[in-house]
């Protein structure tokens, strides 16, 4: 009963000086074995110990360059707000300047300048109606 089952070189004889699952002296190792301990593995795509990859890209910084479309929205906006005050609360005062920023407004969405043309257009509409209603309010009260 001497006879090794596992073939020569391979598990523990105490006759065989090899280790057990170590191939005999001479011979490569096993496909898909591991190296013997301390020793490179030799795996393509890895770097080099104590390399460091390649710097990330730098890009330029955000929020500077040429005017977008939203540069002009302020006009059509103002033009709203304008004329809801010239109905409530200005009537002239709020009235006309709301019908000068909503011509603007729909002239920059024209250009392509800005995006929100119905704010502008309301912004008109309301100017007229506040300065219509002004103007039949300073008739009315200096007929009686």
């Amino acid at each position: 009963m001497s006879e090794n089952p596992y073939g020569p070189g391979q598990g523990a004889d105490p006759n065989n000086p090899q280790q057990p699952n170590q191939p005999p002296a001479g011979q490569p190792a096993q496909p898909g074995a591991y190296p013997p301990p301390g020793q490179p593995t030799g795996q393509p795509g890895y770097p080099a110990p104590g390399a460091y990859p390649p710097p990330a890209p730098q890009y330029p910084a955000a929020g500077y360059g040429a005017p977008t479309a939203t540069s002009k929205n302020n006009l059509g906006t103002w033009a709203l707000v304008l004329g809801i005050l010239s109905i409530v609360c200005f009537g002239l005062l709020a009235g006309i300047p709301a019908i000068i920023l909503g011509n603007k407004g729909k002239a920059a969405v024209a250009q392509g300048l800005a995006t929100n043309r119905g704010a502008a257009q309301a912004g008109f509409i309301l100017g007229i109606i506040g300065t219509v209603f002004s103007i039949i309010g300073i008739a009315y009260r200096v007929s009686q």
